[in-house]
């Protein structure tokens, strides 16, 4: 009832998505991170509220792999 309601006033599409399904991710990191996001991506991504790890781990893949 609501999302017809919303579609009729606003002239706009709502999509509902299952309890439990996490959002999609996006990663935007520095220069200096981009190249170790495919690191971060191999293990896990982080979930909405949860910092992104890609800068930190961007200082010790530099330091121990450099």
């Amino acid at each position: 009832m609501l999302i017809r309601q919303l579609e009729q006033t606003y002239h706009a599409a709502v999509e509902t998505a299952p309890a439990g399904e996490d959002a999609p991710v996006l990663l935007h990191n520095s220069g200096f991170a981009q190249p170790t996001q495919g690191v971060v991506e191999t293990f896990a991504l982080s979930r909405q509220g949860e910092i992104d790890p890609t800068g930190i781990i961007a200082w010790f893949y530099y330091a121990f792999l450099g």
